[in-house]
């Protein structure tokens, strides 16, 4: 019998939620897919995720290329210009029409990731090893990980706990304005 991370049984081998012959884990990949993608411009991360961010709250005339000619002194060269001056990012998700404001806090489990999802957009954002900003698309707390929109890479990717905790995010969230 296989376990998980936490040390409980892993019933099934295929999707629980559609009986697909994919694994679990590469459905909850695939199942998140209501995160647009967003292949970021270079040093662009911070304006892409909130790119893809306006593109699922329907505000299609939202690109990164905007978000950085809007707001030069926020996004130097595309570059968030201080994760501290979070009234500066507040300001941006306010005037793009995304929410009224941003909460921002370290990360501390999992658990308490996936409650502020449930009702909240999420960017991870760390300075460890190389500033980035990633979107939270789903949480699966069964496999202990959350699907993130990775800019960088264009795509989705799966992070693990021991990922999260090695580079220390912070996650700055607002209320979802879409359904």
């Amino acid at each position: 019998m296989e376990c998980n991370k936490r040390g409980q049984p892993v019933l099934a081998r295929v999707c629980v939620c559609c009986a697909c012959t994919r694994s679990r884990k590469t459905h909850f990949l695939t199942a998140n897919m209501n995160c647009t993608l967003v292949k970021q411009l270079p040093n662009h991360c911070v304006p892409a995720c909130l790119e893809s961010v306006a593109k699922d709250s329907g505000i299609n005339s939202i690109t990164q290329d905007n978000i950085v000619r809007q707001f030069p002194s926020v996004f130097p060269n595309g570059v968030l210009n201080d994760l501290d001056k979070s009234p500066n990012l507040e300001s941006v998700v306010r005037d793009l029409g995304l929410a009224d404001g941003i909460c921002r806090i370290r990360f501390k489990d999992i658990e308490n990731l996936a409650d502020l999802h449930r009702g909240n957009e999420i960017l991870l954002m760390w300075e460890k090893v190389a500033k980035h900003c990633v979107r939270v698309c789903g949480c699966d707390l069964s496999f202990q990980s959350v699907a993130v929109m990775d800019p960088q890479e264009g795509d989705l990717q799966n992070y693990d706990v021991a990922r999260l905790n090695s580079l220390a995010p912070t996650l700055v969230f607002f209320k979802r304005s879409h359904g």
